[in-house]
């Protein structure tokens, strides 16, 4: 619950709706517990002499029930078609006999739901619903499926990506071409292109299907890319430096996008001579350089003579 000691910086307005707010809360995390039939309310008791209050919360918990069956149902109340009954309750996470538990049913849910979007429906729905049954302390789970079409991948489409190159991106895309449109990688490929930290934002859509082959459906990749690093130049007497620091730990400031080693800064140095350029780096290379070895892990030299 929110509500705490009382203060002056509590009006009397918004203590009400923390108390309301309070109330659904313990009652939901009852119901969450299989205590269906649970009864949540709260009463303010005064002292004597009115200066202070006490907040009561009166619980009823009633019966915890349990799970007496599951009904599976497609739609128009028919059979699934993709997956038989038997198959669709092999997958649920609640059993027979387990409290009715909200997590679980939602567990349940997502399970199902992960089974049919491998197999290309990504529009794949399933509601809960529950009954009583008799005076016993049981209840029947409804699970109604809306299976949908399913979907082939098309193109995979990226934009936003100013600085980054499209390979880069595409690897942590998993989406093939002409496979069957997985969509649990909706969201797991947004969630590795936020892990990657070069990223912001990024958003994973499937495109209408397209009207010459209504089953396949073209994916859009749309990202934000982070300011990771900066580049800062200074000229001395006959020598310029060049300090390149990576905030995010990552050398995306060629468009490369591989991961470093934070924290570090790297500065590269030319001095100007007569005939030639000498190019120094004075740290280690690691997974990435502008010239030179990429697996090397000691500094090193390059001259070219202009």
């Amino acid at each position: 619950i929110s509500t705490r000691d009382w203060s002056s910086d509590v009006c009397s307005s918004d203590l009400e709706d923390m108390l309301i707010e309070d109330v659904a809360t313990v009652d939901r995390y009852y119901k969450d517990r299989g205590y269906v039939d649970v009864r949540v309310d709260r009463r303010i008791e005064l002292s004597n002499d009115q200066r202070e209050a006490k907040i009561v919360f009166v619980v009823s918990e009633g019966r915890q029930y349990r799970l007496r069956d599951i009904v599976i149902k497609g739609e128009g109340g028919q059979a699934p078609r993709v997956m038989t009954v038997e198959q669709v309750g092999n997958l649920a996470v609640i059993q027979r006999g387990d409290p009715f538990q909200r997590n679980l049913i939602d567990k349940t849910k997502a399970a199902i739901e992960q089974a049919y979007q491998v197999m290309g429906y990504i529009d794949v729905r399933v509601a809960d619903n529950w009954v009583r049954v008799g005076e016993a302390p049981e209840v029947d789970l409804l699970l109604q499926i809306r299976e949908g079409t399913a979907f082939v991948t098309g193109l995979v489409d990226v934009q936003g990506n100013y600085v980054t190159r499209d390979k880069v991106i595409r690897r942590l895309v998993r989406f093939q071409p002409g496979r069957p449109m997985d969509g649990r990688e909706i969201k797991n490929t947004e969630k590795r292109l936020e892990r990657s930290q070069l990223f912001r934002e990024p958003r994973v859509t499937p495109q209408a299907p397209d009207p010459e082959d209504p089953s396949t459906r073209n994916v859009l990749v749309d990202i934000k890319e982070k300011q990771t690093g900066s580049v800062n130049f200074g000229v001395g007497a006959g020598t310029i430096w060049i300090t390149v620091e990576n905030r995010a730990g990552v050398a995306s400031f060629f468009g490369f996008g591989y991961p470093a080693d934070p924290p570090y800064v790297k500065s590269l140095i030319v001095t100007l001579g007569a005939n030639a350029i000498d190019s120094s780096r004075n740290f280690a290379v690691s997974n990435w350089c502008v010239g030179g070895d990429s697996n090397s892990s000691s500094p090193f030299v390059l001259s070219t003579v202009l």
